[in-house]
């Protein structure tokens, strides 16, 4: 069966940010204006616009090193629960059962009516992995062994269908979380970045994608407030 997680937890990639503006933009409620000159209230002072290196940010990052940790620790479950599926005999049971005992395995707190469930489940899978075994070894098998042996050979190969479609549903889950942690490190980003150039009176951020040149380049300061 094919291994879902043989592939290693890729990097936290910063998304892509192309044409995006990060923090104030130069109108709509709360947006952060240039100040006016003192002397000729009319003439308003040219705006003062910033950058950031988004790369540097996530990659220097508490939080994106600790982000790191935890989707390889997840990893690591999901692979445990998959091997112990493929190893045990679960190949033999029903797709609903081959999920039903996934989900059993995932728990981190099993109560006793989870452990028995799980018990049976194997039980059931152990009883018809025995009979596989005891059949292929009958030198002369009658009719009827042969189509119960038949029968159990089938069920196997569909029980490697499902434990695929399961470890399908795990892939699934490491992607999400995955998903998860860079929404959540994106928006701490958008916010560390409208703190700062609130702080630092910037009409509008820039990613180094956009502006090749900013007059102010607030990623230390940034990543400082991120750090905190």
């Amino acid at each position: 069966m094919r291994n879902a997680f043989q592939r290693s937890v890729p990097p936290l990639a910063a998304p892509v940010l192309a044409a995006f503006l990060i923090g104030a933009v130069l109108a709509g409620p709360g947006a952060v204006r240039p100040a006016r000159a003192q002397n000729n209230p009319a003439a308003a002072a040219a705006p003062t616009f910033g950058m950031i290196d988004v790369g540097k940010i996530l990659n220097d990052s508490k939080a994106r090193q600790a982000a790191a940790t935890e989707l390889q620790q997840f990893q690591q479950a999901l692979v445990g629960i998959l091997r112990r599926m493929d190893q045990g005999t679960a190949r033999f049971l029903e797709e609903a059962e081959v999920m039903e005992l996934g989900k059993l395995y995932e728990k981190t707190a099993q109560t006793d009516a989870d452990k028995k469930r799980i018990s049976d489940l194997e039980q059931k899978g152990d009883l018809s992995k025995g009979q596989l075994t005891r059949l292929q070894n009958v030198a002369s098998p009658t009719p009827e062994q042969n189509k119960e042996l038949q029968d159990l050979a089938d069920r196997q190969e569909k029980g490697a269908a499902h434990l695929q479609k399961y470890a399908d549903s795990l892939d699934k889950q490491l992607k999400d979380r995955e998903r998860s942690i860079n929404t959540k490190m994106m928006d701490d980003v958008k916010t560390a970045v409208a703190k700062v150039a609130k702080q630092k009176n910037l009409a509008a951020v820039f990613t180094g994608d956009v502006a090749i040149y900013a007059p102010v380049d607030i990623t230390n300061d940034v990543l400082k407030e991120i750090n905190k």
